[in-house]
């Protein structure tokens, strides 16, 4: 798992162990605890997106005592992973082998050669004031 590349954090906020977390692309937007965003990743929200990056930069799986989300023995608990399970539905998190940009230019091409046809139909009337 990793944080979407779409995602914008924004920290200490609305209170001050917490963060704020948008999703652009799907506009979901979360609160995430300090609690939470420690489970997730030390860099939750941060700007390293891609996995090599994530993994060296930011620290993923050096800064988990606990071993919970990256292979250490004590598993996640079931809401940790409904909790988890939801960040990916809101697109927040996605899988390592999703390549977000060419999720992008698939609906921006689905858009763009749709065959929807959107009529309108304007009446101009002579009671105008």
């Amino acid at each position: 798992m990793k944080f979407s590349r779409y995602n914008l954090s924004l920290p200490q906020y609305p209170f001050k162990d917490s963060t704020l977390i948008y999703n652009t692309l799907t506009k979901a937007s979360v609160v995430l605890s300090k609690e939470l965003k420690d489970l997730i990743g030390p860099q939750a929200g941060s700007l390293c997106h891609q996995k090599s990056l994530v993994e060296e930069e930011c620290g993923v799986g050096r800064d988990d005592p606990s071993g919970r989300l990256y292979g250490g023995s004590d598993p996640l608990s079931k809401e940790d992973r409904e909790y988890l399970q939801e960040l990916k539905e809101l697109g927040i998190i996605v899988e390592d082998e999703i390549d977000e940009g060419l999720q992008l230019n698939y609906w921006y091409n689905k858009l763009r050669f749709s065959t929807v046809v959107w009529n309108g139909v304007i009446i101009p009337t002579t009671d105008c004031d």
